[in-house]
């Protein structure tokens, strides 16, 4: 939905590392659970959700680096929200919405 190209250039940054921290960990902790990517882009926000089929416990219990504190920090610096959690079933998510700056430059 909508044109990547029309966000903002930090947002398509943040999406890439995003998408990329989330596909590492599903390998690292979740092995060969499949792996879904959706990404939207509208006038008022960038969204990005990557879900995995497998993997939720682990991804709670184990935790060796700072990749998903990193995404947050990221993704409040450009005024958004962001998730990284079991989702019922075994299945894990991360969650991220940037919203649109404004024509003054603020975040609708």
């Amino acid at each position: 939905m909508g044109d990547p190209e029309q966000a903002p250039l930090a947002h398509r940054l943040a999406v890439y590392r995003i998408v990329r921290e989330a596909l590492s960990n599903a390998r690292k902790h979740a092995g060969d659970a499949s792996v879904v990517i959706r990404v939207g882009y509208t006038d008022l926000a960038t969204t990005v959700e990557i879900t995995n089929a497998a993997g939720a416990q682990e991804h709670s219990a184990i935790s060796s680096g700072f990749g998903l504190v990193g995404l947050r920090e990221r993704v409040a610096a450009l005024g958004g929200h962001f998730e990284a959690g079991p989702a019922g079933a075994g299945v894990w998510r991360v969650l991220a919405a940037l919203p649109r700056p404004t024509q003054n430059g603020t975040a609708s």
